[in-house]
């Protein structure tokens, strides 16, 4: 499914996710609710922690603004998921966007020392407690525990970012429109 190119990064089979997703999304709605994103996942053999499918998933979904009911999950955002999944390095902007906003329930750019630490172990499985800890203070906790997105890129995932940066203002998706035109096809 991944493949090495001559520069060495890895992409992704999309005929193979374009498939999966139209067998999960059986009723053809055209996006996944979370069993059927599960199932993806599982399918992909991607992390299949529940930790990763709940971050993910909550992190994607699509809410109707009026009755606050989650449609689901897109194809687009599948393949965005998808993407940041199969880089070669989990520390990449995409993915620390995704998994911000995953634990972020209040949507207020910042999260606490919980939440943190359920990243921190998605982006490398080999922290222990005591380095998870370590990371949380550089990431500058304000007053009340929480910490601002910006720290945590530049901390967790290594990410250079200049300013405090917006995490909900940031775009995680570069060709929405072929997305759709793949699952047409």
């Amino acid at each position: 499914m991944i493949k090495r190119s001559s520069t060495d990064e890895e992409c992704f089979d999309y005929p193979k996710l374009i498939e999966v997703f139209r067998n999960c999304d059986s009723q053809d709605k055209g996006y996944l609710t979370k069993s059927q994103y599960k199932r993806l996942v599982r399918e992909l053999n991607l992390n299949t922690s529940k930790d990763f499918v709940d971050i993910t998933y909550n992190a994607m979904r699509k809410m109707d603004n009026n009755t606050n009911n989650t449609y689901g999950i897109f194809f687009e955002d599948v393949k965005a998921i998808f993407e940041a999944s199969t880089h070669r390095s989990a520390k990449t902007k995409l993915n620390s966007l995704i998994l911000f906003r995953g634990v972020d329930d209040d949507n207020d750019g910042k999260i606490n020392k919980s939440q943190f630490q359920k990243i921190a172990i998605l982006v490398d499985k080999k922290l222990n407690e005591d380095e998870v800890d370590q990371i949380f203070i550089q990431c500058q906790p304000d007053s009340n525990g929480n910490v601002k997105y910006s720290n945590v890129a530049r901390k967790l995932f290594s990410l250079t970012i200049n300013d405090d940066v917006d995490p909900y203002t940031q775009n995680m998706r570069s060709t929405q429109a072929n997305s759709y035109c793949c699952l047409m096809i």
